[in-house]
């Protein structure tokens, strides 16, 4: 079965697709869209496009997509609206083209990806690229260099993906992640002189 997923943004998405099979490593990519300004509907066209053309070629079973999180105290209601712009869009493709879709939520699955949700006590408060420079830490130890965050997370998305929906890759991938999320933990303790 074929999984896409991806870290939906107005600008720079994140894509990652592939075969939910243990050991194959899966494509990933990002798409890089146009300032629309205030225009969500050249966005959602846009999008769309995109998107379908994607879905077209690689023929995905189901597609996982980040869900939104809104933080009330430092709400931009110019970059809300141009979120669930993008979102609307790959619900619609979804739709059309008769593919399952799921939304994740952020912490589900960095929890399976990082071990934790949110950036460790130890680094450094207002440091808010550790959890980006964490992803992409987390592809490499899954043999995945992926240099751009957008898609480092969407592959992490994808692995999340592809233990939900099926129980043959989460089982193989499992001790994996285990054995990762310990190894990760030791060096925080070592790191922090515990």
């Amino acid at each position: 079965m074929i999984v896409l997923a991806l870290d939906q943004a107005p600008r720079h998405s994140g894509f990652c697709y592939g075969e939910s099979i243990s050991g194959i490593a899966p494509a990933w990519g990002v798409k890089d869209f146009d300032s629309y300004g205030e225009n969500e509907l050249l966005l959602i066209r846009d999008y769309r496009k995109w998107l379908t053309w994607l879905c077209e070629q690689i023929k995905p079973a189901v597609i996982y997509c980040e869900q939104i999180v809104i933080d009330m105290r430092h709400i931009n209601l110019r970059v809300t609206y141009q979120q669930f712009a993008v979102v609307a869009a790959i619900t619609v493709v979804a739709d059309d083209l008769g593919i399952d879709l799921y939304e994740v939520d952020i912490s589900v699955w960095r929890k399976r990806a990082l071990g934790k949700n949110n950036k460790p006590k130890w680094a450094a408060k207002g440091e808010d690229g550790w959890l980006k420079d964490a992803a992409k830490l987390a592809c490499i130890d899954r043999d995945w260099l992926i240099e751009d965050h957008n898609a480092a997370e969407a592959a992490l998305i994808w692995d999340y993906g592809c233990a939900h929906c099926d129980t043959t890759y989460r089982a193989a991938t499992k001790p994996h992640v285990e054995r990762v999320l310990l190894e990760r933990e030791n060096k925080d303790r070592a790191f922090n002189g515990k």
